[in-house]
């Protein structure tokens, strides 16, 4: 018996039934993190992020706290947290964000993370078709 990495089951590319990440990495997903002042701007751009799919869900986190240096001074404000799931590179989506945004200057960064799981991908991939 061959010893196999991964507890026995067969790498990626080895077997040319499972596909290889280089593969899997045109269609996946990527999470893209925002933030809104408040719940109606953030329903509003998810809304249009789903309508134009752009995305494949948006989840908003409420009533968050965020502290931050504005002017040379510490301030405190509520603000609403949009987690995206889309298959666009991060050059478009921020562009879609920065168009439909309520801040000037919205903070928008890609989560980097391992792939979906590949029901979820196969699914949102053929959402967003």
């Amino acid at each position: 018996m061959v010893a196999r990495p991964s507890g026995g089951r067969e790498v990626a590319g080895s077997n040319p039934v499972v596909p290889t990440k280089k593969i899997l990495m045109a269609g996946s997903i990527k999470l893209y993190y925002t933030t809104c002042g408040k719940i109606v701007d953030a329903r509003k751009l998810a809304k249009k992020l789903l309508e134009s799919k752009s995305a494949v869900c948006v989840n908003i986190i409420g009533d968050i706290e965020s502290h931050f240096l504005d002017k040379k001074k510490v301030s405190c404000s509520n603000e609403v947290v949009l987690i995206i799931k889309s298959n666009l590179e991060k050059k478009k989506i921020k562009k879609i964000i920065e168009l439909n945004h309520d801040y000037d200057i919205p903070f928008i960064i890609e989560v980097k993370t391992d792939s979906a799981n590949k029901k979820y991908l196969n699914w949102a991939l053929e959402v967003m078709k």
